[in-house]
């Protein structure tokens, strides 16, 4: 019995434990390096979802309209949250990336508070983080205010 509970155990430990790298155990794997050209394209493709997504947005209110959600501009937002994630890739330069990363979380926010049970006064907070970060990301991308 204690050889089968001492087999179990080495067993699982032989499966579960990580595995160490071929040569330099120590070394940890380079980060993937993006070219100049690479890193030009992600943020060009990240800044054109961004602002054909929402172009125009201004004009379609507020997340709620008399107190219920503006759906029209609610889900259009998501389709701008869902342009700006399929359009962020690993080339992307941080100075866009992050900016991009907090318009989608603010988006998002918004959009939840608006659809939920979120007082009137928290929807008016998140949608100026939410502006906040559309400048951070109209900053970045050199568009224009």
């Amino acid at each position: 019995m204690v050889i089968a509970v001492a087999a179990t155990a080495a067993i699982t430990y032989a499966i579960a434990r990580p595995t160490m790298p071929a040569g330099n155990p120590t070394a940890s794997p380079a980060a993937p390096t993006f070219t100049a050209a690479q890193q030009a394209d992600a943020k060009q493709a990240v800044c054109q979802a961004f602002d054909v997504s929402s172009a125009g947005s201004q004009s379609q209110g507020g997340a709620r309209l008399n107190g219920q959600p503006n759906l029209p501009a609610l889900v259009r937002t998501l389709g701008s949250v869902v342009s700006i994630q399929n359009a962020l890739v690993p080339a992307t330069p941080e100075d866009v990336a992050a900016p991009a990363r907090k318009v989608v979380k603010t988006d998002l926010d918004l959009v939840n508070a608006a659809l939920g049970l979120a007082n009137v006064d928290e929807v008016n907070r998140l949608t100026d983080v939410n502006t906040s970060a559309i400048y951070q990301l109209v900053d970045a991308c050199g568009l224009p205010k």
